[in-house]
């Protein structure tokens, strides 16, 4: 018997989708995702910054109850980054793949 984690998926997208939908029903937050991965996440007429936290939480707790990996999803270079890793779908999908990349790697969350 193998007691080992499942591995994450080499592509994070639909998981991550399934996640964002899952946050917006558990939350009753009506966002529109009609464009796909280019939806607005963070800003304008999209979530506010208590939601994007929660958010972010929410996708760090379930990628830990998932594949058993901690990733650490919110911190200051993220915040504070000149293009929010936060504004789209897409743009935090990508996020989330280059940390669990790195955390893959060095077996430890990415404090950057």
């Amino acid at each position: 018997m193998n007691d080992a984690s499942p591995q994450p998926p080499l592509s994070i997208g639909s998981w991550f989708m399934n996640q964002i939908q899952d946050y917006l029903v558990r939350r009753s937050i009506p966002l529109d995702l009609e464009s796909g991965m280019d939806s607005p996440l963070y800003g304008a007429g999209a979530l506010d910054s208590m939601q994007l936290v929660d958010l972010i939480m929410f996708v760090e707790d379930a990628y830990w109850a998932d594949y058993g990996q901690r990733l650490l999803l919110a911190n200051a270079a993220a915040f504070s980054a000149k293009r929010s890793p936060y504004r789209t779908l897409g743009s935090f999908a990508e996020f989330l793949d280059i940390q669990a990349q790195i955390q893959a790697q060095d077996g430890t969350p990415n404090h950057a």
